[in-house]
């Protein structure tokens, strides 16, 4: 019986997991939100001193819930829900994958259900009111598919250009200003990319499948590439190898080192790494498990779920000698951990499979909790 119950459980996460890296295109079920509707003229305008933040959902398909952004004060815990479509009269679209404020305006990619379902894209979003700069998604051509429009994953900003990586195995360069204009775009030998940092004028993506994989998951690889040949072509994309199944990366000033995390198999044996350059070795920070993990001047943070106990795992890593140190997470309320971001000494928790963002301390205590209404929290953007 705990072997089948294990299998069933196993299922279940697996298919909760469809909005994040591993979708298997084939079995998702969600309707298609064009990106064809239209913004009313509707604002809602807060007068509120204290900090605010916008809180991403990725929705689900099971459910057929599309992505969500929720406005959240975190001084009093006060959330509005979907404010997205609230104020703008439309559905955000069918997966929130990214969400990142820049020059004072809040960037948010969304992909459709599958390669070509042709309603991903990205919102550009006035943090003040909530209200999109434009009436419908603004799309982009698939630098590999021709005839179709991309699929966005996540993002990177470097010098006024925003970089976007698509789940093709792409990268497209628009500008930062007018995202409806694109620079340029690269092709990488690979697919199912993923997370995506800038450092130094090369581009930097994860790759969580292989060229011609049908389904993510079985990727090894980071491409990096000059962001000077946006060409269209896969001409100059180099690789190094990861552990399998890598998922997003991240820069630190402070010690110089890139940092990545990985999935492994089924997106369910988790792993932290780092390395100093493409060629320099890749080292694994000892006992850190990673689905998702924040970078810090000081710290990492990571949060993972042992699909063993079903319990919910997160270290804090110092980044002077990548050492990684467990918190000690409340026994209640339980949940399945699948985001992580740190502000003003407090870490934010998304939840995996449900709608709720838990506000927890450096140690790992539970200070707050709050209710988005719409499962897989993907991330929070504090914009004051």
């Amino acid at each position: 019986m705990k072997k089948l119950f294990y299998f069933f459980s196993v299922c279940t996460v697996l298919l909760s997991m469809v909005a994040c890296s591993n979708n298997v295109f084939e079995d998702e079920l969600i309707e298609n939100v064009s990106g064809a509707q239209t913004r009313s003229s509707a604002s809602i305008v807060e007068a509120e001193t204290s900090t605010l933040a916008y809180i991403l959902s990725e929705g689900d398909w099971y459910s057929k819930t599309p992505g969500s952004i929720s406005r959240y004060n975190p001084s009093t815990n006060a959330i509005r829900t979907d404010f997205f479509k609230t104020v703008n009269g439309v559905s955000l679209g069918d997966t929130g994958n990214d969400m990142v404020l820049y020059n004072n305006m809040i960037y948010c990619l969304v992909s459709g259900h599958d390669l070509t379902s042709n309603d991903g894209g990205l919102w550009v979003i006035n943090p003040t009111t909530g209200q999109a700069t434009t009436r419908t998604i603004i799309q982009f051509p698939d630098p590999k598919m021709t005839g179709y429009k991309a699929m966005p994953r996540h993002m990177a900003f470097d010098n006024g250009i925003l970089y976007i990586s698509t789940y093709s195995g792409g990268v497209i360069a628009v500008s930062a200003t007018d995202p409806t204009k694109v620079i340029g775009c690269k092709v990488l030998p690979a697919k199912f990319s993923e997370g995506i940092c800038v450092v130094n004028d090369v581009v930097y993506v994860c790759n969580s499948g292989k060229e011609g994989d049908e389904t993510a998951g079985n990727g090894n690889t980071i491409s990096y590439f000059s962001t000077k040949s946006l060409d269209g072509t896969s001409k100059g994309v180099s690789t190094m190898q990861t552990a399998l199944n890598p998922k997003l990366i991240k820069y630190s000033p402070k010690n110089k080192l890139f940092y990545y995390n990985a999935l492994g198999e089924n997106a369910m044996n988790t792993s932290l790494h780092y390395f100093a350059s493409v060629s320099g070795g890749d080292y694994t920070v000892k006992d850190a498990k990673a689905s998702d993990f924040d970078l810090t001047e000081s710290h990492i943070y990571t949060v993972d779920v042992d699909w063993q106990s079903y319990k919910t795992k997160m270290f804090s890593v110092n980044l002077s000698d990548n050492v990684a140190s467990p918190l000690t997470l409340p026994a209640s309320p339980r949940f399945f951990g699948l985001s992580v971001k740190y502000h003003n000494g407090l870490l934010y928790v998304g939840e995996s499979m449900g709608p709720r963002l838990f506000v927890l301390s450096e140690s790992g205590s539970l200070v707050n909790q709050a209710n988005t209404n719409v499962n897989n929290v993907n991330t929070i953007v504090f914009i004051n």
